[in-house]
C-alpha cells in the first residue's frame, strides 16, 4: 500500500489540475461521456488521496517525534474518544431521522454508526492500560472484527437501497465538494495510520486504524452515490457503478472483519499457553 500512494509532488499537482479541468469542462461545456468523467474522478480521488497522505507525512516529520508506544497510545487514545463522540451524535441523528421518516435507508446507517461506536468503545476501555496487555489487546481485537462484521452487513443494506430503491445520499449546493474533500482526508488518513503504525506489531493500534479504514469507507461510497446523482445522467452506468464499488468495498470490509476474527483468535490461543 506504501507504494501505491507514494509519487512524486508533480504527479499529484498535474493530477489534481488534470482531473478538475476535466470535470471543469465537462461542466461548462455539458460533456456527458460516462468513461471520461470516471477517469477523471479516479484521477482526482487518487491525486488528492496521494497529497494528503504526502502532507501526513511531511506533518509527522516535522513535529516533535513520538519516541516510544505509550506516548502513541497516549495521543491515539484522546483522538479515539473524539471520534467515538462524533460516531454516538451521528448514530442518534441517524436512528431518530429513521424512525420519525421511516426510513430504512437513515435506519442503517443508524445501526452501522452504532456498530462503529461500540467497537471504539471496546478500544477505549483497552487504553485505560499504560502498557500493553496483549491477550486482552488480542481479545478486543476479535471484538472489532465481530463489530466490523456487523457494519458490513450494515452497508450491504445501505448498497441494496442505493442499486434496488435509487436512494442516496445528497448534499445541498457546493457543500457537495467539502464532502468531497472531507471524505478523501478520512480515506488518506485511514491509509496512513494502517503505514504508520504497522511496525509497532500492535493488535490494539491495527484495530483502530482498521475500523477507521471502515468508517472512511463508507463515506467514500455514500460520496460516490452523491455525486453520480448530481452530475450522472446515464441512470443505468450509476447504477452499474454503484454496484460494482459497492462489490468491492463489501469484500474489503468482509475479508477486514474475517481476518481480524481468525488472526485474532489464533493469538488469543497462542497468549494462553
Amino acid at each position: 500500500m506504501k507504494k501505491i500512494f507514494d509519487v512524486s509532488p508533480i504527479f499529484i499537482l498535474f493530477g489534481i489540475l488534470i482531473g478538475l479541468d476535466l470535470l471543469l469542462a465537462a461542466y461548462i461545456y455539458n460533456i456527458r461521456n460516462k468513461w471520461l468523467l470516471l477517469a477523471a474522478g479516479i484521477l482526482l480521488a487518487y491525486s488528492l488521496t496521494a497529497g494528503i497522505i504526502m502532507f501526513l507525512d511531511y506533518a509527522k516529520k516535522n513535529r516533535k517525534k513520538i519516541r516510544n508506544l505509550t506516548d502513541i497510545r497516549k495521543s491515539m487514545g484522546f483522538s479515539l474518544s473524539l471520534s467515538w463522540i462524533l460516531n454516538i451524535l451521528f448514530s442518534v441523528a441517524y436512528l431518530y431521522l429513521g424512525l420519525t421518516s421511516n426510513s430504512l435507508w437513515f435506519s442503517a446507517l443508524g445501526f452501522f454508526y452504532i456498530a462503529l461506536s461500540t467497537a471504539r468503545m471496546v478500544l477505549l476501555m483497552e487504553f485505560k492500560h499504560d502498557q500493553p496487555v496483549m491477550r486482552s489487546e488480542y481479545r478486543k481485537y476479535v471484538e472489532c472484527g465481530y463489530a466490523l462484521l456487523f457494519m458490513t452487513i450494515s452497508l450491504l443494506i445501505v448498497a441494496a437501497l442505493i442499486i434496488n430503491e435509487h436512494q442516496s445520499a445528497s448534499y445541498p449546493g457546493i457543500l457537495i465538494y467539502a464532502a468531497a474533500v472531507f471524505s478523501m482526508f478520512l480515506l488518506a488518513s485511514a491509509i496512513h495510520g494502517l503505514r504508520k503504525y504497522s511496525r509497532y506489531n500492535s493488535p490494539l493500534l491495527s484495530a483502530c486504524k482498521m475500523i477507521s479504514m471502515a468508517a472512511a469507507l463508507l463515506g467514500v461510497y455514500s460520496l460516490q452515490t452523491a455525486l453520480l446523482g448530481r452530475f450522472c445522467t446515464d441512470a443505468e452506468f450509476a447504477e452499474e457503478l454503484n454496484m460494482a464499488s459497492g462489490t468491492v468495498i463489501f469484500i474489503i470490509m468482509i475479508t477486514l472483519s474475517v481476518y481480524m476474527i481468525v488472526h485474532g483468535g489464533r493469538k488469543l490461543v497462542e497468549h494462553q499457553t
